[in-house]
């Protein structure tokens, strides 16, 4: 749907859906609630479900709760410190070094956020349930306005059990309708099956293409159904749904499904759902409405009047994430040794001070679009002026995010510090991702060849990717370091490298977009401790937050149920076991 359509009745919808504040929120209608009667018809249930979809971009309801993930997938993943200042923001520090509490008011945003949309999703499904087919309402009506939602409450469940464990409140359309003033729903059960259940409705009944760009269609469905089977380890099944997504999958306005020629449009305003957007949160600005361009990222800009955003300097990249973007001699990436040596940096230089780059190690043609570095132009902004746009290098380093920044050609909010941004849109999932979630499946499944066909399809366009240049449009212009990126030469020699080779080309394809930690907790004991001990243990070198660090499994894996949440339960909902820390 256009996205004035969204964010015009979101307006409305947020007037109309106040999110509860006490523990019966999970079920109880809020005060001010819409007439129901009012809304059973075509329009009204359309109205109902625009307000199901804005709850993807939230306005009200805290830094913590957006669904772009950078608190918990990039910044606990590795991606990125938590940046600004160690006294700012203190419960980002705690998920930044593994040791989230029950009471860390972030994931408590999170939590809410979730149970709203899911409070959303059930209110419009009852309406439709109730409705009668005639007039302009059919049975085609019905599947598709429900198959719409069933994803949509999906979705919202997905980001609660990758969050806390799959086992949480179940709460759907006939606990909405038979017990709407109880609040006793107990998290004592798997709700996986239920979830799934939810994505194949929505696969089986969402047509494949629609008229509005913003709308879930059937494909998108299916990519989310088969991300929902991986993060089960049902290889064999999601690479049933990965190869016909791959052979024969298109965009909601009917674009076959394809990566841009460039890794950096993705993140460009012009390519708004583009062939490589399999699922998006649409954004906004100049609506009406305050806080739709990227209100996620509203902390997430350089520091610095003159900087993009004006506010407020965290998501900084880690140095570690810079350095997996060094490539050997072959333009192959460093598996085992790109953290042995750090690639040089500004660090404790002054903006006004004199500053060589290293000009010669050859790095991955990404890098320069998913961090900003001294002396490298930043988008359309001049050349990134280091110190001066990071509040303090002494904490969190002397580099700033890129993929969520507005170039300075686009519209924008720089002046409204609470949401700066502009319209970009956040790709949930674009193709990329699936590309590479079905290569895990074909080597689970033993096909190593079709895995290596597959990553090698990411790295040819990282390969052809525009390097930033330098003096860009000038007869001077040059790229800006020594890039070099190329697909694997032969096909994966066996499962174990195979699993290292796509682990690290989704952290270099995807990092920063809040993927990270999911896949670390996804891959099991071994690897997400591992992996996050190493990281630890070289950023404890560089900054005294990391030292010490042990990540403990299983229980580290997730995030322990907010104690808000456990105490507003009377008993009812219990802890997951998430507090080894």
């Amino acid at each position: 749907m256009k996205k004035n359509i969204f964010n015009i009745v979101s307006i409305i919808i947020a007037v109309i859906f106040l999110a509860a504040c006490s523990g019966d929120f999970l079920t109880k209608r809020p005060l001010g609630s819409v007439d129901r009667t009012s809304v059973k018809s075509k329009a009204g249930v359309e109205v109902l479900t625009v307000g199901a979809y804005s709850s993807l971009n939230p306005q009200h309801t805290g830094w913590g709760s957006n669904p772009c993930n950078w608190i918990y997938g990039s910044v606990c993943g590795g991606d990125a410190y938590k940046g600004s200042e160690a006294g700012d923001q203190p419960d980002i520090n705690a998920v930044m070094t593994w040791a989230t509490q029950a009471n860390n008011g972030y994931t408590n945003e999170k939590w809410n956020w979730a149970y709203n949309g899911i409070f959303r999703c059930n209110d419009a499904i009852s309406i439709v349930n109730s409705l009668t087919i005639g007039g302009d309402i059919d049975a085609t009506f019905i599947a598709q306005k429900t198959g719409e939602l069933r994803f949509l409450r999906g979705f919202y469940y997905f980001e609660l059990t990758r969050m806390f464990g799959p086992k949480v409140p179940w709460v759907d359309d006939k606990i909405i309708d038979q017990q709407i003033n109880n609040p006793n729903i107990p998290n004592d059960k798997d709700i996986t099956p239920n979830v799934q259940a939810d994505f194949q409705f929505a696969a089986d009944n969402l047509p494949e293409t629609w008229s509005d760009v913003g709308r879930i269609n059937s494909w998108g469905a299916k990519a989310m159904l088969a991300k929902y089977l991986l993060f089960q380890h049902k290889y064999a099944e999601a690479k049933v749904l990965y190869d016909a997504i791959i052979a024969n999958g298109k965009t909601t306005l009917g674009t076959k499904y394809a990566l841009l020629a460039s890794f950096e449009q993705n993140f460009n305003l012009v390519f708004n759902n583009s062939s490589e957007s399999v699922f998006a949160v649409q954004n906004d600005i100049g609506d009406g409405s305050r806080k739709h361009g990227n209100p996620g990222y509203s902390l997430c800009y350089p520091y610095g009047n003159n900087a993009p955003g004006g506010c407020c300097g965290f998501f900084q990249p880690s140095q570690s994430f810079v350095n997996s973007f060094k490539v050997d001699a072959a333009g192959l990436p460093l598996l085992d040794t790109y953290n042995q040596t750090d690639l040089k940096n500004d660090y404790g230089i002054e903006s006004d001070k004199p500053f060589v780059r290293d000009s010669t190690t050859a790095v991955d043609p990404r890098l320069d679009w998913s961090v900003g570095r001294r002396g490298i132009p930043y988008l359309d902004w001049g050349l990134h002026p280091g110190k001066a746009w990071i509040r303090d290098q002494a904490y969190a380093g002397p580099y700033s995010p890129i993929k969520n920044v507005y170039r300075s050609v686009d519209p924008n909010e720089k002046n409204d510090w609470w949401a700066p941004g502009s319209p970009l849109n956040i790709d949930l999932i674009r193709f990329a991702d699936v590309l590479l979630m079905a290569a895990e499946c074909e080597v689970e499944v033993g096909t190593l060849h079709q895995a290596t066909v597959y990553v090698n399809i990411v790295r040819n366009r990282a390969k052809n990717t525009n390097p930033v240049m330098l003096n860009a449009g000038k007869a001077s212009a040059k790229p800006a370091t020594n890039y070099a990126a190329n697909p694997y030469p032969v096909d994966f020699a066996d499962k174990t490298f195979a699993g290292k080779a796509i682990r690290f080309e989704r952290k270099i394809e995807l990092g920063m977009e809040g993927h990270r930690f999911f896949d670390l907790s996804r891959w099991g004991n071994d690897i997400a401790k591992t992996e996050v001990e190493a990281y630890a243990a070289k950023e404890g070198v560089r900054y005294t937050q990391f030292q010490g660090i042990h990540f403990d499994v299983p229980c580290d894996l997730n995030y322990p149920i907010p104690l808000q949440q456990i105490e507003l339960g009377q008993g009812i909902i219990i802890q997951n076991g998430s507090t080894c820390n």
